[in-house]
C-alpha cells in the first residue's frame, strides 16, 4: 500500500502554513497567473477531495490570480483533529488563505459540490470580500434539499465506527483509511453518472477519509443548517451555478432545490454531463460557461 504524503510530510509539494483556532497547519496549495490579477479562489468537493479534478480551471488564469487549495484533513493537505473539523474553521480557513496571499483584496469563488457549499456559507458570512460566486453542482442547501440529494455516499464497512472515534490517529492510520476510501469511490460516484456506471478514471491524489466521516456522518457537518440563507440575501453579485444534466446533482435537483433559494442565481446546463466529468469529458464546455460569466473576461 502506498499513498503519498501530505504537505507537512513533503517540503516539496507546494504549499502554505495557515494558522486556524491557534493550530498551525500546512495547506496543500498552488497559485497560477499573475498575482496583481483579479483572484479567484477554487475549493474541491467531497468533503475529503483534492484539487486535481479541479486543475482544467488552471486554464483561467490568462485573466485570474487563481489560488487552489485541498482542505485541511482533505487530498494533499495536513490532517487534523476532530475539533478541528468545523464549518466554522473551514470559513476561517478561507479567510487565513486570502490574509496570506491576498489581503484585503476581494475575491472570485469558485467551488464544486461541497466546496461550492462551503463558499455559499463564507458569502453569508463576508459578502463584502466577494465579488462573484461561482457554483458548480452545489448539494442542497436547506434540509429538505439536503435530504434530497442522493449522490457521493461512501458506505464504510460495519464495525468501523469505533475506529473513527479515536481521537489519536496516526498518520499511519489516515493513509490506511485514505487507501480504503480510494477503493470505495468508483461504487460511490454510479450516482453521478447519465447510467450508473462505476468512475474509475477521476483524477485524485488522495482522499481525506476522516474529514469525509466527520463532515457527513456527525453533527459537525453542521449543513443542515439553514440560519445562513437570511443572511447570504446580503450578497449582490454575480451568482453561477453550472451543473450536468447527468447524476445526483443534475440540472433538474438545482432548479428544485437549490436556485429558488438563492435570489438573482443563473443556472448554465451542460448536456451529458456528470458530477465529474463536468472536468473531463466536458472540460472545454465548462470553460467557455465560465468564461462568459466571469468580470474578467
Amino acid at each position: 500500500m502506498w499513498v503519498p504524503p501530505t504537505a507537512e510530510q513533503d517540503p516539496a509539494l507546494p504549499q502554505l502554513p495557515v494558522t486556524i483556532a491557534g493550530h498551525r497547519r500546512v495547506l496543500h496549495l498552488q497559485t497560477f497567473g499573475q498575482s496583481d490579477h483579479p483572484v479567484a479562489f477554487v475549493v474541491p468537493g467531497g468533503p475529503g477531495a483534492d484539487f486535481r479534478l479541479m486543475m482544467p480551471l488552471q486554464a483561467l488564469s490568462d485573466r485570474y490570480y487563481v489560488v487552489m487549495w485541498d482542505p485541511r484533513g482533505a487530498g494533499l493537505s495536513e490532517r487534523v483533529t476532530r475539533s478541528e473539523l468545523t464549518i466554522d474553521s473551514f470559513l476561517d480557513e478561507i479567510d487565513a488563505v486570502r490574509d496570506a496571499l491576498v489581503p484585503g483584496r476581494p475575491v472570485t469563488l469558485i467551488g464544486h459540490s461541497w466546496g461550492a457549499n462551503l463558499f455559499l456559507r463564507y458569502t453569508a458570512r463576508h459578502p463584502e470580500r466577494v465579488s462573484q460566486l461561482v457554483l458548480i453542482e452545489p448539494g442542497g442547501v436547506t434540509k429538505e434539499g439536503k435530504k434530497q440529494e442522493a449522490g457521493g455516499t461512501i458506505n464504510w464497512p460495519d464495525g468501523q465506527d469505533f475506529f473513527w472515534q479515536n481521537q489519536l490517529l496516526t498518520s499511519t492510520d489516515h493513509a490506511a483509511a485514505d487507501y480504503k476510501a480510494i477503493s470505495l469511490l468508483p461504487g460511490a460516484y454510479r450516482s453521478y453518472t447519465c447510467t450508473g456506471e462505476r468512475v474509475t478514471d477521476e483524477p485524485m491524489w488522495r482522499f481525506g477519509a476522516y474529514q469525509y466521516y466527520v463532515l457527513t456522518k456527525t453533527p459537525a457537518g453542521g449543513m443542515s443548517d439553514e440560519s445562513w440563507l437570511t443572511a447570504f440575501r446580503q450578497f449582490t453579485g454575480p451568482l453561477l451555478i453550472v451543473a450536468g444534466t447527468c447524476g445526483a446533482n443534475r440540472t433538474d435537483f438545482q432548479r428544485q432545490y437549490v436556485l429558488p433559494n438563492l435570489p438573482g442565481a443563473r443556472l448554465e446546463s451542460i448536456s451529458g454531463a456528470g458530477h465529474i466529468s463536468l472536468f473531463m469529458l466536458y472540460k472545454e464546455t465548462l470553460l467557455q460557461r465560465l468564461r462568459t460569466h466571469l468580470l474578467a473576461y
